[in-house]
């Protein structure tokens, strides 16, 4: 009788030596992928957490002024009117007073010592299908921001009655 002998086969998962070293390798490969995938996750995170953290703080405040046409502009489309009151709100006659009122105030915010400063801290924007114009300003200084609103809201009311 002949022994029939059975052809070796080496898988990457037999327990024999060269196999063993097969394992090994793929699994030291796959510690080092992880180790490195790993790391440039957390710097990432690292990165994206102090630098949103480090930025300086942006307040808004905000108001709505209601616009009502007058009896005698009734046929006037309400757009318009809206329109005529934002560039009203926006002028550089009210922003000049705006900044007159709070630099001989007490207040004396430091991100707005010109005119134009104030100006680019102001929004006036029409919500739509309202009669509603919505004022915002924006800045860095909280403290300050919901009074420069209120003036803004004052001398306009002023200039609409003196009108």
């Amino acid at each position: 009788m002949s022994s029939i002998d059975k052809p070796s086969t080496i898988s990457p998962f037999s327990p024999d030596a060269s196999g063993a070293l097969i394992d090994a390798e793929v699994g030291e490969f796959n510690r080092k992928r992880v180790r490195i995938v790993a790391a440039g996750f957390l710097a990432a995170l690292l990165l994206s957490l102090s630098l949103n953290y480090l930025r300086a703080p942006v307040y808004r405040a905000t108001a709505l002024i209601e616009i009502e046409p007058p009896a005698s502009q009734a046929d006037t489309s309400i757009t318009l009117l809206l329109g005529r009151e934002r560039e009203r709100l926006i002028s550089e006659s009210i922003s000049r007073e705006l900044h007159e009122r709070l630099h001989n105030g007490s207040l004396r915010p430091s991100g707005t010592d010109q005119r134009r400063d104030i100006s680019e801290v102001l929004d006036a924007d029409i919500a739509p299908d309202t009669n509603l114009i919505k004022l915002s300003a924006e800045g860095s200084e909280q403290a300050i921001l919901s009074v420069i609103v209120n003036t803004w809201i004052e001398i306009y009311q002023q200039r609409i009655h003196a009108a």
